[in-house]
């Protein structure tokens, strides 16, 4: 029998994990408030597919994201530019890209409403 699947993306409220149990079963969805209720919901042996940035950068952009936007060609706008670390303590969007301007990377509204659940992603190098 196969994994269920799952797949989550941020959300103004936390979270909406979609899953399926298996091939053919109905798709359900929820919305979830933080990563810990997120996880709770997700069965154990689920296949978990999280859209979310892990392992940001200190100072540049990610290969990761560069790759994918060159792959993309004229789709590239929709893959968001990680911020840098130090902008994921920043409290105004303002003083994200204060802190970005020393890098090449940005801080859109897209990628700074999810700094927060970026946060859990990434851990101090």
């Amino acid at each position: 029998m196969a994994s269920p699947l799952a797949g989550a993306d941020g959300c103004k409220g936390g979270w909406i994990l979609v899953q399926v149990a298996h091939p053919g079963a109905p798709v359900t969805h929820v919305l979830c408030p933080d990563a810990a209720t997120l996880l709770a919901r997700t069965p154990r042996d689920a296949v978990l597919g999280i859209d979310i940035p892990i392992g940001i950068s200190d100072r540049d952009r990610r290969a990761a994201e560069v790759e994918c936007k060159r792959a993309l060609g004229s789709r590239r706008s929709s893959v968001f530019w990680s911020p840098v670390r130090a902008a994921l303590d920043a409290t105004t969007h303002e003083d994200a890209n204060a802190r970005n301007r020393a890098s090449p990377s940005c801080t859109w509204r897209t990628t700074w409403s999810s700094r927060a659940r970026s946060r859990p992603t990434s851990p101090a190098s």
